[in-house]
């Protein structure tokens, strides 16, 4: 809805008492230009300011008050909780508001867009440079405990380190109103957990299979030899969805070179803008390398991360073993929910999960999806190795995989041989494997 409009930048038409408007221009011109004023002054929390410029239009009701009422709908219906850091778009600034005062400060807070790791996150307005913001605040159960503290304030130091496109920018921190709070570039967009809700969404009400590839922009990509139409499309979205995770994959690098390990790579962290760019939020839980103050902030029984993307490292709870290949496995597990519109590894309940990610290997994806090529599946399968020395080393190497893949240039990762297989397979099921090799024994001492 373009860029927020103060007061004291009213256009003319809509200022003062609105005659000269009326005036120079015919009547449809004129609402127009009052309801995109009225709809910029909602955006920034300025709800007197609509009264005035109404009441100062008066000649224009009552399709203004119609116009207006229908907006304050679609604000009210975009009102709600997200599983991120940052989700919704300008127009779901609900005029219903946060439960915090609206104005904290230099910032004038306007609506509550969801919840991250470590906090509550607002869509605000910040006077001093005239820019909207996303400022982060503990959550009111967090506040009081210290080390929760320290860790949400480990966020803005974590994240402050890195200058990339695809990594949350940090503005500053402070205190307000006896509150700490981030503030942060605020990224207009979905995340891939929406897009992925809506997909799955919309297939079930159209009648699709319920797998498949998540539906993303991207430039055309060069039909291989014999492919058909249909083909084409899925191996355009299939190029789309590696193009945005390789980027993905590039910033976290720049997070990792930076000595940071985000530990909570998931589609809701990860920020899809309007122009299709992902962007990577909430480092509440990063961990800081060689930072002896970070050890401190997680007990031994804690499980940090969301189960379904947890590599196996964090699973056993083995926290000096959690380096940037940890990550690599997250986006792994992403990377398969968006090819697949399933997550590799489910159950009814986290011990469940758990079980699966330690002991199972995921379902084919081609057999979700058969259009995925089998280099794409290779790849895949190196990202979420359970062994972490036979992973990735860096979010680069994967990256670089995605885009020879993705390019059809030869991969570098290579398919588990016959004997990695059967080791795998024996470690999935070690009873049969011991009573196939008494079995065999007895065989042999038979024979002899």
């Amino acid at each position: 809805m373009g860029t927020v409009v103060m007061p004291n930048d009213a256009p003319t038409p809509v200022s003062g008492n609105g005659q000269a408007s009326a005036e120079s221009s015919g009547r449809s011109e004129q609402l127009a230009r009052v309801i995109d004023a009225c709809t910029e002054r909602l955006i920034a929390g300025q709800v007197g300011d609509v009264e005035r410029i109404v009441a100062e239009n008066s000649a224009l009701q009552p399709d203004l008050g119609n116009a207006l009422n229908v907006i304050r709908a679609l604000f009210r219906a975009g009102d709600g909780e997200g599983s991120s850091s940052q989700t919704g778009t300008p127009a779901e600034a609900a005029l219903s508001g946060p439960r915090l005062p609206k104005r904290m400060g230099d910032y004038e807070l306007l609506h509550k867009l969801g919840k991250g790791g470590m906090g509550e996150v607002y869509l605000a307005y910040q006077h001093s440079l005239k820019r909207r913001v996303a400022i982060k605040f503990p959550s009111p159960a967090l506040a009081s405990k210290e080390k929760q503290v320290q860790r949400f304030l480990r966020e803005a130091k974590a994240a402050s380190a890195i200058d990339h496109p695809g990594i949350v920018s940090i503005f500053e921190t402070g205190i307000i109103e006896e509150r700490h709070y981030i503030s942060m570039r605020y990224v207009e967009g979905e995340t891939l957990a929406q897009k992925i809700k809506a997909e799955k969404e919309a297939r079930a009400t159209n009648g699709s299979k319920p797998y498949g590839v998540l539906t993303l922009l991207g430039e055309p990509v060069k039909r291989p030899e014999g492919a058909g139409s249909s083909t084409q499309s899925e191996l355009q979205k299939i190029s789309n969805v590696l193009h945005l995770v390789e980027r993905a994959a590039r910033a976290l690098h720049a997070a990792h070179e930076a000595g940071l390990v985000h530990r909570d790579i998931k589609p809701s962290n990860i920020m899809v803008t309007s122009s299709g760019d992902p962007v990577i939020l909430d480092f509440g839980l990063a961990r800081i390398e060689e930072d002896d103050d970070a050890s401190g902030l997680t007990e031994s029984s804690e499980h940090l991360g969301t189960p379904a993307y947890m590599s196996p490292e964090q699973v056993r709870n083995k926290s000096a073993e959690l380096d940037r290949r940890t990550d690599v496995y997250s986006l792994g597990v992403t990377l398969y929910e968006c090819l697949t519109l399933r997550r590799p590894f489910e159950g009814a309940s986290t011990q469940e999960i758990f079980q699966a990610i330690l002991t199972q290997e995921p379902p084919d994806p081609r057999s979700l999806n058969s259009h995925i090529p089998t280099d794409v599946k290779v790849v895949l399968a190196a990202a979420m190795e359970k062994d972490a020395t036979r992973r990735y080393k860096t979010a680069l190497d994967f990256a670089e995989d995605l885009r020879r893949a993705r390019t059809y240039e030869p991969i570098l990762a290579r398919p588990p041989g016959p004997l990695l297989r059967a080791r795998r397979w024996t470690q999935r099921n070690p009873v049969v494997a011991s009573s196939l090799f008494l079995l065999a024994a007895g065989l042999i001492c038979a024979v002899l």
